[in-house]
Parts: C-alpha cells; sequence; structure tokens
C-alpha cells in the first residue's frame, strides 16, 4: 500500500531535520554533525603534530642526557694535563711522588717496589723501608722474605707527633751548672 500524503510529508519533515543535522542548516552551521567532525579531524591532526613534535623534543634530551653521562664517565677515566688528581686532595703531606700521581716505570704494574717509589720520590731506598716500617705509606705490605710492595695508588702520610716526651728525654738529670 502506497503511502499517504500525511505520511509522505511526515517522512519529508524528518529526512529534512536529518539534512538539517548532518549538513547543518545555514543560520547555525556549527551544529552540524559535519561541522563537528571536520572540527574533531582537524583537532586530532593538530593534536598528532604536538605529539610528534614533543617526541622530537624528548627524544634530543634523551640524547643530551646520554652526552652529559659519556662526557661524565670520559672526565673520571681521562687524566687530564695538569688536572689534580683527587688522590692528592687529601690531608697528606706527599702523593704518588711528583710525577703528578701517575706512577712512570711501573704504569703497566698494580704494586711497586721499594726502589721503584725511591725513583718516584726522590727519596732512598732506605728512606722508603722506613717510612713503610712506621706505617706511614697506605698499602704498604711485607712478605715472607721481608721485601716491601706497595699499591700503585699509595699515599704517604705526615708524621704523626709524639703523644709525650721520649722517655730517655725526661729521667735525664739536668746538667750540673758550675759557678
Amino acid at each position: 500500500m502506497p503511502p499517504n500524503h500525511a505520511q509522505l510529508e511526515t517522512m519529508s519533515a524528518r529526512i529534512a531535520n536529518l539534512e538539517t543535522l548532518v549538513i547543518g542548516n545555514p543560520s547555525s552551521p556549527e551544529k552540524a554533525l559535519q561541522t563537528r567532525v571536520q572540527a574533531l579531524e582537524f583537532t586530532h591532526k593538530t593534536t598528532t603534530e604536538q605529539l610528534l613534535e614533543i617526541r622530537g623534543i624528548l627524544s634530543r634530551v634523551m640524547w643530551i642526557m646520554i652526552a652529559g653521562v659519556v662526557v661524565a664517565l670520559l672526565n673520571l677515566v681521562i687524566a687530564r694535563p695538569g688536572a689534580v688528581s683527587p688522590a692528592t686532595q687529601t690531608t697528606s703531606i706527599q702523593t704518588a711522588g711528583s710525577t703528578g700521581g701517575i706512577p712512570t716505570k711501573t704504569s703497566r704494574r698494580d704494586y711497586l717496589t721499594v726502589t721503584d717509589l725511591a725513583d718516584i720520590e726522590e727519596k732512598s731506598p732506605r728512606t722508603i723501608q722506613l717510612w713503610a716500617s712506621e706505617n706511614r705509606i697506605t698499602g704498604a705490605l711485607k712478605d715472607a722474605a721481608g721485601n716491601w710492595t706497595f699499591p700503585a695508588d699509595y699515599r704517604i702520610l705526615p708524621q704523626s707527633e709524639p703523644l709525650s716526651p721520649p722517655l730517655a728525654a725526661t729521667t735525664a738529670k739536668p746538667p750540673s751548672s758550675t759557678q
């Protein structure tokens, strides 16, 4: 049965309402679905572009941070000429000799002999042995044969002051004075 005139008008009104909803009314186009979808697509494109830009910035920041870490590690490993080594920034009087903290002859070993240390410190081997026996050289070891060895990162500590005057000095009689 074909639709009557009232049904056709109702259908036409509904179609017009749908067209207004989808395409929009010339007096208020912002209410149309098509306009809203276009606005959403533009916002989505803008957001995507912003996210890509942020991603690029974060990537650059990450590489800068990696470069900073690499430079810091290299500064720890490579000593600059003329730079003071951390070992010399102590309360010690002398540290690793006059060569700036780097043993010259023994750079391939982890230990030094009395002769090596005497050459580095420009002292006699006997002086080095005395300092070792007084515990003034850090890490000094004496083997069963009586030979001293020292770590490559040794430190020479200052001579400590005696806590009290020597016993012989306190018991000695003062010289008699003749008048």
